[in-house]
């Protein structure tokens, strides 16, 4: 599918591994198989040589096997330098709600810090303030 994005000039992918529900509601066996993808398939063949695509993470990692999010980081990592401009997200213990919750509390955070009230926040409160705490900040909009 990389390959395919490079030849298409396509420089930003988000790939939907394994949401927080698929953590909770399928069975250890699966669950067990599936972070065993994750960790051979997925971070190995990322993490080359020359990588061409810079790896970045979305969700909440705590909530994987110590061996998987271990993987993910270091794909993360042996491609942090990688000058291709191409990125690949990986959402992994990934939740939409989730993502926001924690958005919401940075931002928050951010505003007490700042010295901001709850009243202060919400009468400026606006998209680009929430967006500026999800995973994706910093980079273009999924579409």
């Amino acid at each position: 599918m990389l390959a395919w994005c490079e030849a298409m000039g396509i420089k930003h992918v988000t790939v939907f591994l394994c949401s927080t529900e698929n953590l909770t509601r399928r069975g250890d066996a699966e669950v067990a198989f599936l972070m065993e993808v994750i960790e051979h398939v997925v971070a190995a063949g990322l993490v080359k040589p020359e990588p061409t695509w810079q790896v970045q993470l979305a969700g909440m990692l705590d909530v994987l096997p110590d061996s998987t999010a271990r993987a993910l980081k270091d794909a993360a990592e042996a491609t942090r330098h990688c000058r291709t401009g191409a990125h690949i997200t990986l959402a992994v213990g990934y939740g939409g709600r989730q993502e926001i919750a924690e958005a919401l509390r940075e931002l928050l955070h951010e505003a007490g810090s700042e010295g901001r009230t709850l009243t202060e926040l919400a009468a400026t409160l606006t998209e680009q303030d929430i967006a500026a705490h999800l995973y994706t900040a910093g980079r273009p909009t999924p579409s």
